[in-house]
């Protein structure tokens, strides 16, 4: 298929990263041939990226797993053939390296049962169909800054910089049920809200004396303590249909059903509880015993990215003055 580039420029070059880093290599899967050349014209038409196309979610797979140059970001329909693109996805976070990409679902569903599976499977965003070419700008500008801190806690890693990173909100806590990145969980309570797909309850998670315990512990220490509070949290919040992200700073946020208001107490204790028998068998990281809290939840989550984040905030505040009492 012939590439197009129309009104691909240098005025985008805010949008897709600095000059001295080489432009977001997307790529594009959709089963129609139609679709999939029309959404490559719209993405050459709103940024600068490098736009590389599957009609298949068999062949990108094959070239996610085989090739020697990885992809920054990609764009997947979800009804496909043989292979859904919530499966794609899926198989696509169990990839080498590609763990913390954004993958944006491109999809005329607008369901919430493909809502929550495509989050829940890895999706990093979800965009519906018709495309509408000022969402898809924005969409990829998020996609590209998270490119750009992925690629900056990586070099901190490189630069003996581990401390601080795992500190941060991009530091890589992976591998747990439930667990999204906050930029997805966000994106997540914005895809509710605009489908008016139901309210959920939001509360926030908070390491005791975090800065004392990041200051007094290596960051592998540090990581695999988040590690085991995301676990425990995962686990008891798992019968309220929950998912969670890390905030950084030792602090989670969790994203849950529920029809009544719970009050933290309870919820608290039984995360403690869990948490404490976990790092009493962890012996191999010996990790040191710690508290955490947990914050009243808030309930009903609508609004805009700002709203949303400003919420998420409140939680984590209340979480923190908790923990500092």
């Amino acid at each position: 298929m012939k590439r197009a580039n129309i009104g691909a420029s240098q005025d985008h070059a805010a949008e897709t990263g600095d000059d001295d880093r080489p432009a977001m290599r997307v790529a594009v899967v959709d089963d129609d041939p139609f679709i999939l050349e029309l959404v490559e014209l719209f993405i050459n038409e709103v940024s600068a990226c490098d736009v590389v196309p599957f009609d298949s979610p068999l062949k990108a797979l094959d070239a996610i797993r085989e090739g020697t140059k990885a992809f920054d970001c990609l764009l997947l329909d979800i009804s496909m053939p043989r292979m859904d693109g919530i499966e794609l996805c899926r198989e696509i976070r169990k990839v080498d390296g590609y763990a913390r990409a954004p993958i944006i679902m491109l999809t005329a569903m607008t369901e919430r049962d493909y809502v929550d599976r495509a989050f829940r499977a890895g999706a990093t965003d979800y965009l519906t169909k018709p495309i509408d070419m000022l969402e898809l700008r924005a969409r990829l500008k998020s996609a590209n800054q998270i490119v750009e801190a992925l690629r900056d806690a990586q070099e901190s890693v490189q630069e003996k910089k581990n401390d601080a990173t795992a500190f941060e909100r991009t530091a890589p806590v992976l591998g747990i049920s439930g667990l999204l990145d906050y930029a997805a969980l966000v994106n997540y309570l914005m895809q509710l809200s605009r489908g008016k797909l139901g309210q959920v309850q939001v509360a926030a998670v908070a390491l005791r004396d975090a800065d004392r315990i990041v200051r007094e512990n290596d960051s592998e220490v540090f990581l695999a303590l988040m590690a085991e509070i995301a676990q425990s949290v995962s686990e008891v919040f798992d019968p309220l249909d929950s998912v969670l992200a890390y905030c950084g700073g030792g602090s989670f946020v969790v994203m849950f059903r529920d029809e009544s208001i719970r009050q933290s107490a309870e919820i608290e204790k039984q995360v403690q509880e869990v948490l404490d028998r976990a790092i009493a068998g962890n012996r191999q990281e010996r990790l040191p015993d710690v508290s955490i809290t947990i914050s009243n939840p808030i309930n009903s989550i609508a609004g805009d990215a700002n709203r949303v984040r400003k919420i998420l905030d409140r939680a984590i505040e209340r979480a923190h003055a908790k923990a500092a009492i």
